[in-house]
């Protein structure tokens, strides 16, 4: 139903069913993730942060490598990058490295955004 209401522009709704599915320990392992891109698509940056980090280590846990994980790294990186902590906005740029793709590319990216500024103090 989530995936229906997304498609609908029901975030309201949408959120609900993610919500109630992760709170129901769901089995696909899919509400968690497409919660925490809800939350940010709504401006709920703090949110998407914990569901993103949560997302990390259930995916750590389970040593799954998969796209989702390279989208939890990357916005974890850049989240902390914009609330200028860069020691950890390194760490989660430099682990997208084990990636090949738009996520390394963004991940050098931000490496040397984070490495000009610290050469500017």
């Amino acid at each position: 139903m989530g995936n229906s209401y997304e498609k609908l522009g029901r975030k309201q709704e949408c959120e609900h069913c993610w919500d109630r599915a992760e709170n129901c320990k769901d089995k696909e392992g899919i509400a968690l993730h497409k919660l925490a891109k809800l939350y940010d698509i709504t401006g709920m940056k703090t949110k998407a942060k914990k569901c993103f980090e949560e997302n990390l280590r259930r995916k750590d846990e389970e040593l799954i490598i998969d796209k989702e994980l390279g989208e939890c790294l990357l916005y974890l990186a850049k989240f902390h990058q914009d609330n200028h902590n860069a020691e950890k906005a390194m760490y989660y740029a430099r682990r997208l490295y084990d990636f090949n793709g738009p996520e390394r590319d963004e991940a050098n990216t931000i490496i040397y955004q984070l490495n000009k500024l610290e050469k500017k103090k």
